[in-house]
């Protein structure tokens, strides 16, 4: 019986398996199918799990952890130089770009990560960069972090 019931379940999920995907239209809006949904798609605010995630779709960070290792990657980011035990350079991709089609630059960096440490913004992450001392643009693709310690 098991196995007369299981025959037209796996040829049921083999035809499901060849089916052509749907066509992807490049201005259709994206749709998410979630069980919950998120608190907020600001990712300065964003701390439950569909959040978070929905976020990471819509906003580009500076990095991303390699799902292996978990070591940091670049993303937004071209290429992270340390610059010793305090000081990291960061170089900006040229294709970022934000929904208005304005290029990601290094003011927009500092301005987000000194908006997290405003208090005043009341922001969870704000400890991410509690030990950050300075962000300085260095050029038009560049910029520097350094920590107080």
């Amino acid at each position: 019986m098991k196995r007369a019931l299981a025959l037209p379940a796996l040829g049921l999920g083999l035809l499901a398996c060849t089916r052509a995907a749907p066509a992807i239209v490049a201005d259709a809006p994206l749709e998410i199918v979630v069980p919950t949904a998120p608190a907020t798609l600001d990712p300065r605010f964003a701390t439950d799990a569909v959040a978070v995630r929905a976020t990471r779709l819509v906003h580009a960070g500076l990095v991303r952890l390699d799902p292996h290792t978990l070591a940091p990657v670049p993303y937004a980011a071209r290429a992270l130089r340390d610059l010793g035990p305090l000081a990291l350079e960061v170089e900006l991709r040229d294709d970022v770009r934000f929904h208005g089609g304005k290029a990601l630059a290094p003011d927009d960096v500092c301005a987000t990560l000194a908006a997290l440490a405003d208090p005043a913004l009341g922001s969870p992450h704000r400890a991410v960069v509690r030990d950050l001392a300075r962000c300085e643009p260095t050029g038009a693709r560049t910029l520097r972090l350094t920590w107080a310690r």
